[in-house]
């Protein structure tokens, strides 16, 4: 852009013949640079002010943003203290209950249902509190390591509360064959480095192996029984219980295969075209 300085100093040639009038020429020079001057002042100052009021909105826009976190995170804590609060104010139901028929049941009625309550509201718990900076991307990690821990002693309080020594034995067995799938399925989705076609077919794979043989590895672990129900697999045969066990695990398996296979499929195309 032109400035005043630039017109001011600008030199034409002289021409003898059909050339315009030397005075003519500077005294329209004058009068254009000073009117020049003038709204090259203003737009340097304009465009001065425009950058100010820049700066002050996204200033204020940060402010904005802040105010909303600050907000939600207000209301987050304000909810967990609500549930924290609801939870506490149920066991000294139950505490009261329990003393006052002195039937020595309150852990009975309380480790199970905190367990439940946990399930639904941990979640919005552990979102509401300010953990440190090494464990504040980890709260979901921290989440099923809870539910695991209560679904634990919930069987352990149950079982212990009647001396039924097997039953425990059976329930942890079976609780951590299950939850076994859950924490694989938990760490492919939360912590695998792929996209999501390939994250979803080891789920689908892992789900359908485990709906297929959970059972037959339950059986072994705490009778030391060893089969494999999918063997007796008859889809001519819909009534004995066997069978259709069998039948439904061979539906699932299959079926799992088939959709992992068109999920690792799709995925190693798109891994394949975003390398290039």
């Amino acid at each position: 852009m032109l400035t005043p300085l630039d017109i001011e100093n600008k030199k034409f040639s002289k021409q003898m013949v059909n050339g315009y009038s030397v005075e003519e020429v500077d005294d329209f020079l004058d009068e254009l640079t000073k009117d020049y001057g003038k709204a090259y002042k203003e737009s340097t100052e304009a465009k001065k002010t425009i950058d100010e009021l820049t700066q002050s909105l996204a200033h204020y826009k940060n402010i904005e943003e802040t105010l909303q976190s600050t907000l939600v995170m207000a209301q987050q804590k304000k909810l967990t203290k609500c549930i924290i609060c609801g939870v506490f104010a149920l066991l000294l139901i139950f505490f009261f209950v329990d003393r006052m028929y002195s039937s020595n049941e309150f852990m009975l009625w309380s480790v199970p249902t905190i367990f439940g309550l946990s399930i639904i509201l941990f979640p919005f718990v552990i979102r509401g509190i300010e953990l440190p900076p090494v464990l504040s991307d980890k709260k979901a990690l921290i989440t099923m390591l809870w539910d695991t821990l209560w679904l634990f002693l919930t069987i352990i309080e149950v079982c212990g509360h009647t001396n039924d020594v097997a039953g425990m034995k059976a329930g942890c067995i079976i609780a951590f064959v299950f939850v076994l799938a859950a924490w694989l399925i938990f760490f492919d989705a939360r912590y695998l480095n792929a996209n999501g076609f390939i994250k979803s077919a080891i789920i689908v794979l892992t789900a359908s192996v485990w709906t297929a043989f959970a059972d037959d590895i339950c059986e072994f672990l705490i009778f030391g029984t060893r089969q494999i129900t999918i063997k007796s697999v008859n889809f001519s045969d819909w009534t004995s219980n066997i069978c259709v066990n069998a039948n439904v695990y061979a539906i699932v398996l299959v079926s799992g295969v088939i959709i992992a296979s068109i999920l690792f499929v799709a995925g190693g195309i798109k891994a394949f075209a975003n390398k290039k």
